[in-house]
């Protein structure tokens, strides 16, 4: 079994980077030698490519990275309460395999 691309990593990173990752309520294996499928809320498929963030309520705060639009097979995105801000990425549009979304903010 392979490991996600680089460029799949390192839009996890900036995900981390711009949501205040150090703060986030559980960061289990973020940004450690772990495989990216053993990331807090991260899933993988059978080759280890990126298929799912599900973050809800993780305590992210800031804004959604372009760098998410890199996930080419994520199928399932989760930021749901959350205190993200500002506009959702343009980028995102690329995510053609991309089935659900859910980002609604707190309340």
């Amino acid at each position: 079994m392979t490991d996600a691309s680089t460029g799949e990593a390192a839009a996890l990173v900036e995900l981390y980077d711009a949501t205040d990752g150090a703060n986030w309520k559980s960061a289990r294996n973020w940004l450690t030698g772990a495989p990216v499928g053993e990331w807090q809320g991260v899933s993988t498929d059978d080759v280890g490519k990126i298929i799912r963030v599900e973050l809800y309520d993780n305590g992210l705060n800031g804004r959604i990275p372009s760098e998410l639009g890199d996930l080419q097979y994520l199928e399932w995105l989760s930021l749901e309460v959350n205190e993200l801000s500002g506009q959702i990425p343009p980028q995102l549009g690329n995510l053609t395999s991309l089935e659900r979304l859910d980002s609604k903010a707190m309340s």
